[in-house]
């Protein structure tokens, strides 16, 4: 999709109409990508740049989208960004194994605090 690939897409529905929300850092604060997004149907929920106008009027907007982002932004954080092997098959099978171990434990957890 265009400028924004790698955040969260949020849908509800609200009447009959779909809604999609994207929760974008600073890099995705321009004009141009409002517009394109808004072209697209989507609502961009960018974190605003320290220069900007209304930055400081509205303290609780980018926390807001900063707590939205989190949970995905933590998995990517927890991700090794070396290779540990040479080849692509290997490299993938071990990301596959580390995203398999990484859901398990989330999922023990999930299960201990929600009992699912």
């Amino acid at each position: 999709m265009f400028y924004i690939r790698n955040f969260k897409k949020l849908s509800g529905v609200f009447g009959n109409v779909l809604y999609w929300a994207i929760y974008a850092d600073k890099g995705y604060c321009d004009k141009q990508i409002h517009i394109d997004a808004k072209r697209k149907g989507c609502n961009l929920k960018a974190i605003l740049k320290n220069n900007m106008k209304n930055k400081n009027k509205n303290k609780g907007r980018d926390s807001f989208i900063t707590k939205m982002r989190s949970p995905y932004e933590r998995v990517f954080s927890q991700t090794n960004h070396r290779t540990r092997y040479r080849g692509v098959a290997k490299n993938q099978f071990a990301m596959f194994m580390e995203s398999l171990a990484f859901n398990l434990k989330r999922m023990v957890i999930l299960n201990e605090e929600y009992g699912f």
